[in-house]
């Protein structure tokens, strides 16, 4: 039986935790034996459902016998181990990636990416073709269901329900959206844009009294832009951090998702909401591109490319030097008029997308790819 070390994070609420908590117990499914070499990242930790807590406490047992080691993060913090195969699943959401991260990646047997947009970014940026892998990650499409109980009955006062998930940080581009939904609706729409958003470090605030304040101070904006008879829509953000059992439902109460990002390692939020069946506007760039085409979903155009500026944040000397896009601002009040007036045009989309995600995008493809990636590993019989 294949033996496979993880190392990455696994309890907080990231992206990359939820790859791994994905993986490793879908490895453990396909009946790999799996252990964990745990670190989490931040302080914000999520709620897992019985099943998969019982699953977590079988692997995070330790072991120190395996064959393979499996990191799961970005390369700084891959662990390299003498004598044993190590493989490494990472990317990146802009445009290359950091000199640093190609020497580390170059050390490893294997380096997967989850899109040909990281094959091609990673390997313009020093990586070895050769030590380059694909593989898509997935979507428990049986898990994001499109019927069952509400979550926030209140919504339900609301015509339209507009919904954006992701880290309240400039990458998922909530200040595009923000501007673009104030921009193009006002109360007479009777539409509401639910952003459900957090930090994940020591300023995490389940009140989000930092992103209330600035998205009062995007609506005074528009005001001053449109006059004092403007009335604003709704925009009502989940600042806390939900369940894991709980997303479906959420994804059930919109009717349109939508993520003006910058850049994407994967968009996993626009993969569950197709799985949910709910329309999905995109930006037209980056990760997701390999699956999400106009049969699927609604793209909008790029002005361009930009200069990733520096933020303060602990991604700013990731990014240095490199560039992501910027999505266009007419074009994203065109798509959310357009989805607000053609639902079920949109609801057709949905419904291809969510039969592209169940036929193609599974974790335990993703895990049997991953499984066939160590057992091919040049050094696997080392030990």
């Amino acid at each position: 039986m294949l033996r496979i070390r993880i190392h990455g994070p696994f309890d907080d609420v990231t992206g990359y935790a939820e790859t791994v908590r994905q993986i490793a117990m879908s490895l453990f499914d396909i009946g790999i034996e799996v252990s964990m070499e745990v670190f989490n990242w931040g302080t914000t930790r999520i709620d897992l459902s019985r099943d998969q807590l019982k699953k977590a406490e079988i692997i995070k047992q330790k072991n120190n016998k395996y064959d393979v080691i499996l990191n799961i993060s970005i390369p700084i913090f891959f662990n390299i181990v003498q004598n044993k195969p190590c493989l490494g699943i990472t990317m990146l959401e802009v445009d290359g990636i950091p000199e640093k991260w190609s020497y580390i990646c170059n050390k490893l047997d294997s380096i997967i990416v989850p899109s040909e947009f990281n094959r091609n970014t990673f390997c313009n940026s020093g990586v070895l073709l050769e030590k380059l892998k694909v593989v898509p990650l997935g979507v428990d499409s049986q898990f994001f269901v499109d019927d069952g109980a509400c979550l926030f009955p209140c919504l339900n006062n609301y015509d339209f329900i507009f919904l954006s998930i992701g880290e309240w940080i400039p990458r998922k581009g909530f200040d595009f959206l923000i501007k673009a939904f104030l921009q193009e609706f006002t109360s007479a729409d009777n539409v509401c844009l639910v952003i459900k958003s957090h930090s994940n470090g020591k300023d995490y605030d389940p009140c989000g009294l930092a992103i209330k304040f600035e998205i009062k101070k995007l609506i005074k904006q528009v005001k001053r832009k449109k006059g004092v008879k403007y009335q604003p829509p709704t925009i009502t953000v989940i600042p806390y951090t939900l369940p894991a059992q709980n997303m479906p439902a959420l994804y059930r109460q919109a009717h349109c998702f939508v993520l003006a990002t910058r850049g994407e390692g994967w968009n996993m939020p626009a993969f569950e909401a197709l799985a949910s069946r709910v329309p999905v506007i995109t930006t037209k760039w980056s990760a997701h591109l390999d699956h999400l085409d106009e049969t699927n979903s609604y793209l909008i155009e790029l002005e361009g490319l930009e200069q990733v500026p520096s933020y303060g944040l602990s991604t700013d000397e990731i990014y240095r030097g490199f560039k992501w896009a910027k999505p266009s601002m007419e074009h994203l009040q065109y798509l959310l008029r357009y989805v607000y007036e053609n639902y079920e045009e949109a609801k057709g989309k949905a419904e291809a997308g969510a039969n592209y995600v169940k036929n193609e995008l599974s974790w335990n493809k993703c895990a049997q790819k991953i499984e066939n990636i160590c057992l091919n590993s040049k050094n696997v019989n080392k030990n």
